[in-house]
């Protein structure tokens, strides 16, 4: 994660280049890379990637570390459940049982997690006052 703030996207663009670079070779390698933009298919792609990509994720950067941990990875772990959440919702789509598995799985980490930190066990090196 990018700790000191100054390029909250330099990290995105990192990322991003590799998976242009990931992409062409493989495009390369299997033979069906084409380049040359359809429209309005290729300006769907570029809003979806400067909307939710870029600024999502840029502004995901500027406040991580500013966030408590604890606050960082519940946000983190709710986003692939509210999206689910809002494809059911928004889109009448039903999720498939591996999808509700993984909203499970998620939904019960959290659960299981911050049961122990607030269940009154007394974490390791803690003192209690007397």
């Amino acid at each position: 994660m990018n700790r000191d703030g100054r390029r909250p996207f330099g990290t995105l663009f990192d990322a991003s280049a590799a998976t242009v670079v990931a992409a062409a070779l493989a495009g390369l390698v299997v033979g069906d890379l084409d380049v040359v933009p359809s429209w309005p298919a290729h300006g769907w792609l570029i809003a979806l990637a400067i909307t939710s990509q870029v600024v999502g994720y840029g502004l995901i950067n500027l406040s991580l570390p500013r966030l408590p941990a604890v606050l960082t990875s519940i946000i983190l772990l709710a986003q692939p459940v509210a999206t689910v959440v809002f494809s059911a919702i928004l889109l009448a789509e039903a999720p498939s049982p591996l999808q509700l598995a993984g909203v499970g799985l998620i939904l019960g980490g959290v659960v299981y997690a911050t049961a122990r930190r607030s269940g009154g066990a007394i974490e390791p090196g803690v003192v209690e006052p007397a």
